[in-house]
C-alpha cells in the first residue's frame, strides 16, 4: 500500500515582502482522490468556519418547540409502515417511521419525541445507541419483507449547516435496490484492492499514527486523504453489512459516536454530519467492512458560510483541510478513555 504525498510550496508578493505557503496533497491508497491539507490555514480557519452563535442555537431551539413535528403524538401525525404489523417501530423510547417525502424506495426518520434539542456534548452513548438500534431493526425487518432491497445507509444531519431541516435530533434510514455512489465505489476499489494482495484494504490501513481507539471489533481512526472538516472514522472488523452486527458491536459504535460529538463540542463546532454505511445485504464479503463517517460543517450563525460547498470540493471533489489526520487523531484520544 502506498501513502503518497506531494508538498508543494506556494509563494506571493506583499507589501512585507515574500510569503511562501506549505500546501500538501494527499493521495488516497484506495481511491486515488486527492485531498489538500494547508497548515498555514489553521490559525486563519475561524474566519472561514466562524464562531457557533451559541444564542441563535438557544432560539431557534425555543421557537421551533411550539409547532414541531416530533414533540406532538408521533402516532397520529407521522404515516405508516407496510413492512411492520404495528406501522411504526418503537424500540426503548425511539420511533421509526417512513418518511413522508422519500429520495429512496423506503426512508424512514429515526427520533424520540423526548428530546426536542441537545447540544453535541449531551448526545449519550445510550441515546445514539437506541436510535442507531431502532435504524438497524427497520433495516433488518424491510430487507427480509423486500429482499430487493438490499442496500442501506443510516445518516444523521445535525442543525442547518449540515441540512437538517429541524433542530430536534433525528436519523434517516435510506434503503434501495441501487447502490449508493460512495458506498459503491468504496466496495469496488476494495474487492481491487483484495483480489490485487490478498488482504483487506481496511486491516492493512490501519496505521498507529491516524488509530484512535479500538473497542470491541470496531476500530476508530483518521483517514489518510480527509473527506471533510474533522473527519473521524471507524470500521467493524469481519462485518460486512448491518445484518452480521451484534448488540455489542452497535453499543461500540454507539460509544465512539458519543465520544467523537463530545470532541466536536470542545472545539467549538456545533453541526455535523454522519454517515454508516453497509455492504450489500443479501451476501458477506471478505473485501470489505461496515463504516461510520464523521465531519464538522460550518458553524451555526446569523451570516451562514457555505465554507465546504464551493467549487474545489462541490465540483472538483478536492477536499482542503487545515489539520494533518495524525494531529487530529493525537487531538481525539483523550476523548476515548483507555480504549
Amino acid at each position: 500500500m502506498e501513502y503518497e504525498s506531494f508538498t508543494r510550496q506556494a509563494t506571493l508578493v506583499t507589501a512585507q515582502g515574500k510569503v511562501s505557503h506549505t500546501v500538501e496533497h494527499r493521495k488516497d491508497p484506495l481511491t486515488g482522490r486527492i485531498s489538500t491539507i494547508c497548515p498555514d490555514l489553521k490559525d486563519k480557519w475561524s474566519s472561514f468556519v466562524g464562531e457557533t452563535d451559541m444564542e441563535l442555537i438557544r432560539e431557534l431551539a425555543e421557537n421551533s418547540a411550539s409547532w414541531c413535528p416530533f414533540c406532538k403524538s408521533i402516532e397520529e401525525i407521522t404515516p405508516e409502515a407496510e413492512y411492520v404489523q404495528e406501522g411504526r417501530w418503537y424500540l426503548n423510547g425511539v420511533w421509526v417511521f417512513p418518511n413522508l417525502f422519500p429520495r429512496t424506495a423506503f426512508e424512514a426518520v429515526v427520533t424520540s419525541s423526548e428530546n426536542h434539542f441537545l447540544w453535541l456534548d449531551q448526545f449519550s452513548e445510550e441515546f445514539v445507541f437506541n436510535h442507531v438500534k431502532a435504524g438497524i431493526t427497520c433495516i433488518m425487518d424491510v430487507h427480509a419483507a423486500d429482499p430487493a432491497l438490499t442496500h442501506a445507509v443510516i445518516g444523521w444531519n445535525y442543525l442547518p449547516p449540515a441540512g437538517a431541516s429541524l433542530t430536534h435530533p433525528h436519523m434517516q434510514v435510506s434503503m434501495r435496490d441501487i447502490a449508493f455512489n460512495n458506498p459503491a465505489f468504496l466496495q469496488e476499489k476494495s474487492r481491487e484492492y483484495y483480489e490485487k494482495t490478498g488482504s483487506n484494504y481496511w486491516n492493512d490501513c490501519m496505521r498507529e499514527e491516524r488509530h484512535i481507539a479500538t473497542r470491541g471489533r470496531t476500530v476508530w481512526m483518521t483517514p489518510y486523504a480527509p473527506t471533510g472538516f474533522n473527519e473521524i472514522r471507524a470500521v467493524v472488523k469481519d462485518v460486512s453489512n448491518f445484518t452480521e452486527l451484534e448488540d455489542t458491536d452497535i453499543r461500540d459504535l454507539a460509544a465512539g459516536i458519543s465520544n467523537s460529538l463530545r470532541f466536536y463540542a470542545d472545539r467549538g463546532c456545533s453541526a455535523f454530519n454522519m454517515l454508516i454505511y453497509s455492504g450489500d445485504l443479501s451476501q458477506h464479503s471478505d473485501w470489505f467492512w461496515l463504516g461510520v463517517t464523521l465531519i464538522t460543517r460550518s458553524n451555526m450563525r446569523s451570516l451562514y458560510l457555505n465554507i465546504d460547498s464551493w467549487y474545489m470540493p462541490k465540483l472538483l471533489g478536492e477536499e482542503i483541510v487545515a489539520e494533518s489526520p495524525e494531529e487530529l487523531a493525537q487531538a481525539v484520544k483523550e476523548y476515548f478513555g483507555g480504549c
